[in-house]
């Protein structure tokens, strides 16, 4: 069988390999896509040709849509864990520095209003003389 260029993946995870040799998850997932069908869309009536052979023979259709194994849960894996871990610690930085301030604005308007209230009992102690 020869398979002509258009029906080979030129992008991704299966760059390279023909069309018939994709899950139909991955085909349905890119013919779903806009952009890549509105960039790529010789590739996708190929795709498309695919899915419709796929289609006929609905107990092997069946049979690639079917999840044995549950999904990789990628939110999981040390790389993305360590990332989450750096990044609430940005934020628990942030959020320290946020309070010191907000601390120390309200230290100085308790100073403030210490003073305004000294100084108008001063005054109001000097207008009874």
């Amino acid at each position: 069988m020869v398979i002509n260029k258009m029906q080979l993946m030129p992008i991704g995870k299966y760059k390279d390999q023909p069309i018939s040799e994709m899950t139909t998850p991955y085909l349905m997932w890119l013919v779903t896509n806009d952009l890549f069908r509105f960039n790529r869309w010789e590739l996708v009536e190929s795709i498309l040709g695919e899915l419709k052979c796929r289609f006929e023979d609905f107990d092997n259709l069946k049979a690639n849509l079917q999840m044995i194994d549950p999904p990789v849960a990628h939110w999981k894996e040390p790389y993305y864990q360590a990332k989450k871990a750096k990044l609430k610690n940005i934020n628990l930085v942030g959020l320290e520095q946020r309070r010191a301030k907000a601390k120390a604005s309200d230290l100085h308007q308790k100073i403030d209003r210490l003073n305004f209230v000294r100084n108008h009992q001063y005054n109001d102690a000097r207008d009874l003389i």
